[in-house]
């Protein structure tokens, strides 16, 4: 009994430590963004249009619903979402490497504000639409052209981590916005809006004030977003330091004559576009290839995912009479499991490989998702039938967030840092081109058995083939030889995501560059615990 009680005590301890370990990590991910100035004005309203936009997510669907729209018109509101990022997001991304990110990003975010305003004002089916392409226009490009922004401005080495910091982030500020949703439609039920559609209606014109605060904070830090990166010079990706050096030596003019000399000297990290390492003018045409390949991957998977995305509000409302509130609880779950899963990608990555995790993620979401539409056609509604539902759509989206930000990390290997916003810009447009697909067809399948327990399992079975797609290629990819030794160097159980030692001190600017100190009492230690950037 002793044993057991001391065993299981043990195991809760290394829990507790190893979650509050990755709590702690997503924190200093989150106070880099902050602190250094070329993320800081990106990160911020990146943050506050995705609490705004989630406050009107469990309702979306219903207001269509009010409005009266049917699951065919629902399929294609999605379609023309996802066909404004498959047009503009090559573009946006060879504006953003040409120009730097506070046009584009500005320019997306007014699109968004006009997008949610006309939607939320719409009386019938045809200004929704309207409202919605204008949505997929700008509010469709936003997020991933801040990615874009966050990853042209990042080494190699620290891409992962960023990427995963990122979509956590969002995600986190995402789970605020849904759980307030309840408490935003018992206000306007409070204040006089006891009819639904009046009701969701001002749920959803919401949005566009959180859009109008993005843009003024973008407005505000506009000299800092505008700074395109360098064309013919990748950003550092190695640093060697010895301790014995002092910070000084690292700007020192004869360090040029050997720009690792200037990445190894002293305890400082100065901004990754300010130094290069080697000069880098076009990529490998197996890079390219590979590239392209992530892009199918992950076309595959936006394919599965819309159709989930896209039935399952609707099957809730059909099947078990759910309101937007009992939506909005289970979806507030789901966002919970799916930032879990988001914020441990790296170290599935870590432990597993990147394809291993990618093939695995993909088998468990397509599982997950045919057994929680099958389900109900066994136990109908019970509460066994309806807890198994749940869990298995949660589960399934859970792994569909987790793998996509290691097929986009992936994908950003292969291409140069002068081109990561085409190279996401194009990841975009693969995604969205899966969207539509899966948007319309998982509608039309929908058709058939509507009304039926069983009208959801036929689209869900026909998921599975892009998903057996996607496995096949990542089956097939290996990562660049360079990258991956730099990837397995980056980060162990002693160093932070953003590759550096747990006992640094937080970043001071001196003259232009990015200083960051040793503590006292490690200065001494040796050379070999301080990793890659």
């Amino acid at each position: 009994m002793g044993r057991t009680c001391v065993g299981r005590d043990s195991l809760a301890a290394k829990t507790f430590t190893g979650v509050s370990k990755r709590v702690k990590e997503q924190w200093d991910v989150a106070q880099h963004f902050l602190h250094e100035d070329v993320f800081r004005g990106a990160i911020i309203m990146i943050w506050v249009a995705s609490f705004g936009g989630a406050l009107h997510a469990p309702v979306t669907a219903f207001y269509y619903l009010e409005l009266g729209a049917t699951e065919m018109d629902i399929g294609i509101f999605s379609m023309i979402a996802a066909g404004g990022s498959v047009l503009l997001s090559p573009l946006y991304g060879w504006l953003l490497d040409l120009s730097g990110s506070f046009p584009v990003m500005t320019f997306s975010c007014f699109l968004c504000a006009m997008g949610c305003l006309v939607r939320g004002l719409a009386t019938d089916t045809t200004a929704c639409l309207i409202g919605v392409a204008l949505l997929g226009l700008g509010g469709g490009n936003l997020w991933i052209a801040t990615l874009s922004h966050i990853t042209r401005h990042t080494s190699e080495a620290r891409r992962n981590y960023h990427v995963t910091g990122y979509l956590v982030q969002v995600g986190v500020l995402r789970i605020a916005g849904k759980a307030l949703y309840p408490v935003a439609d018992g206000f306007f039920w409070a204040i006089g809006f006891r009819e639904d559609l009046p009701r969701f209606r001002m749920n959803m014109a919401v949005c566009t004030v959180f859009c109008f605060v993005g843009i003024f904070i973008l407005f505000k830090h506009r000299d800092k977003l505008s700074q395109p990166v360098s064309t013919d010079i990748q950003p550092l990706v190695e640093a060697s330091r010895s301790p014995t050096q002092s910070p000084a030596s690292a700007v020192e003019p004869q360090a040029e004559r050997s720009l690792s000399n200037v990445a190894t000297s002293g305890d400082c990290e100065c901004e990754p576009e300010r130094l290069a390492q080697t000069e880098r003018t076009a990529a490998p045409a197996s890079h390219t290839i590979s590239l392209v390949l992530c892009a199918v991957a992950l076309s595959g998977m936006a394919i599965s995912n819309s159709v989930i995305t896209l039935l399952w509000p609707l099957f809730l409302h059909e099947q078990y009479k759910w309101s937007p509130v009992e939506y909005s609880y289970v979806l507030f779950a789901s966002s919970i499991l799916v930032t879990a899963f988001v914020s441990a990608a790296p170290y599935l990555e870590g432990a597993h490989g990147h394809f291993r995790s990618a093939i695995a993620l993909s088998i468990l979401a397509s599982a997950t998702a045919v057994a929680a539409f099958t389900a109900p056609v066994y136990a109908g509604g019970t509460f066994a039938g309806k807890s198994l539902h749940v869990a298995g759509a949660i589960s399934a989206f859970a792994c569909f967030a987790c793998l996509e930000p290691i097929i986009k990390s992936v994908a950003s290997l292969y291409a140069l840092p002068s081109s990561q916003a085409r190279a996401f810009g194009a990841l975009a447009s693969a995604q969205g081109i899966g969207d539509m697909v899966g948007s319309y067809c998982g509608a039309s399948l929908y058709k058939v058995n509507k009304g039926t327990p069983a009208s959801a399992v036929l689209p869900m079975v026909l998921l599975v083939v892009p998903m057996a797609v996607a496995v096949a290629i990542l089956s097939l990819l290996t990562l660049p030889k360079t990258s991956l030794e730099k990837s397995e160097s980056t980060y162990s159980d002693d160093s932070s995501p953003l590759g550096l030692p747990a006992d640094f001190d937080a970043p001071v600017v001196r003259g232009g560059a990015t200083i960051r100190h040793r503590r006292a009492d490690r200065a001494a230690e040796p050379d070999s615990e301080l990793l890659s950037l």
